[in-house]
Parts: C-alpha cells; sequence; structure tokens
C-alpha cells in the first residue's frame, strides 16, 4: 500500500451473500491495543482516494481503519442500492466485532458525505455495541 500503511484485505460477506472487499489499515503491529474506526466514505472517489486521510488517522492518531468499498464499487460483488449500504454496514460492523485484531470496546464509526448516513443509521441500530 502507498504511505508504507501496514494492512490486510478483508472479504466481507453480507446477510444477502454478496462479497465485500475492504482495508483493515493497522496503526501498530499489535492492532489491537489501538482504537478501530471504521470508515465510511462518500460517494465520490474510491477507497484509495481516502489514503491522505487514512494516513493521518493511522499515523497521527494512533488509530486502525477498517475501510470497504460498497456493493457494486472496487473488487466488491453486487448493485449499489439504498438497501444494500445499509447490509454492508451492517456485516462490516459484525466483521469488527468478530475479527480478533480490533477490540471491541474500543470501535467507533465515522462517515464523511454519503457515509455519514450510513454510519448513523447503523449506530442508531446497533448502539448497543458501539
Amino acid at each position: 500500500m502507498e504511505y508504507g500503511m501496514e494492512y490486510k484485505d478483508c472479504w466481507i460477506t453480507t446477510k444477502d451473500k454478496i462479497k465485500l472487499h475492504a482495508w483493515f489499515v493497522k496503526a501498530s503491529s499489535n492492532a489491537r491495543s489501538c482504537r478501530t474506526l471504521i470508515f465510511f466514505h462518500g460517494n465520490a472517489g474510491n477507497v484509495g482516494a481516502r489514503l491522505p486521510n487514512i494516513e493521518i488517522l493511522v499515523k497521527n492518531l494512533k488509530t486502525n481503519v477498517l475501510i470497504l468499498a460498497y456493493r457494486g464499487y472496487g473488487d466488491s460483488e453486487g448493485k449499489p442500492s439504498e438497501e444494500g449500504l445499509k447490509l454492508d454496514a451492517e456485516a462490516t460492523l459484525e466483521y469488527a466485532l468478530n475479527d480478533e485484531e480490533i477490540d471491541n470496546d474500543r470501535i467507533f464509526v465515522f462517515g464523511r458525505s454519503l457515509g455519514a448516513s450510513v454510519g448513523a443509521r447503523l449506530g442508531s441500530q446497533k448502539s448497543n455495541h458501539l
């Protein structure tokens, strides 16, 4: 990855069996010791266009970042839809809650532009997890 950040490719399967591609960018070799931000980006650009923002979060704030390509974009399957975004968000949170490198007590959700609606809806539905 550009910017010299450690990451892993993640594959997240939604309830409707769509396979999404995501990156888990690590703030430390011991990622579990750092908080994790689920980053729901806007509709302009792609996940790679968010690398400058991710770099600030990872390097300056020591925060892991989990960012996905919504269905129908990048290497993710499916076709974009409002319902699909909801399922993508839910699956991403479930992935984070079950990943051994992520501390469940230190997961935060951030959304920008389109992603703000995605994250807000997720937060209102899953507030007992966040």
